[in-house]
């Protein structure tokens, strides 16, 4: 029995998005949910009604670890940058509702993962050289959901979560201006 509980308290980040993703999966498979097209025209819609509140929302949504993989927030994302069709103030207020509602999450799911972490302190990513993988994490905002997660399951220093968040602008910043440029390329 003391197998079983320490199994479940080391993985219930994995068990949970398996749960989350068995749930999404009927719901989408029933005619429930539409994941596919009802969802994003669902959020645009928001978007364009309620501006930056429903960005920051969504990024908040997508940014926490357990519920990122399944929210279309990126989408909204991307196309708020579109909609601004290369207005640099209105892309630079996106970067900054962006990048402070994935700031917000880098602190909790470092949080979630301290609390989450063993007495052991077991390694999440022992077989990969620390400096390799941390560039990949910011492609997406489930990837920075599991960078500021595994900090804090392997107990490291808050200090570690500035250049995290600066990290986040960063490639904000940077996806803006490359989707920008796409934008303005093709039109």
């Amino acid at each position: 029995m003391d197998k079983v509980i320490k199994f479940l308290k080391q993985n219930v980040i994995i068990i949970s998005i398996l749960i989350i993703g068995i749930i999404s999966y009927f719901l989408n498979s029933f005619g429930i949910i539409n994941f596919s097209s009802d969802v994003v025209d669902l959020v645009n819609n928001y978007y364009v009604k309620y501006g930056l509140i429903v960005l920051f929302l969504s990024t908040l949504i997508e940014g926490f670890l357990f519920f990122g993989i399944y929210y279309i927030g990126s989408i909204l994302v991307i196309s708020s940058v579109v909609i601004a069709n290369g207005d640099i103030f209105t892309i630079l207020r996106i970067v900054l509702v962006v990048g402070t509602a994935l700031c917000i999450n880098v602190v909790l799911n470092y949080y979630i993962g301290v609390h989450m972490s063993s007495k052991k302190r077991d390694s999440l990513f022992n077989k990969i050289k620390p400096k390799s993988y941390k560039f990949f994490y910011f492609l997406h905002p489930t990837g920075i959901a599991y960078l500021s997660y595994s900090l804090g399951f392997e107990k490291k220093n808050v200090k570690v979560l500035f250049p995290v968040c600066l990290g986040v602008f960063l490639s904000g910043t940077i996806y803006s201006i490359i989707i920008t440029s796409i934008v303005l390329f093709v039109i």
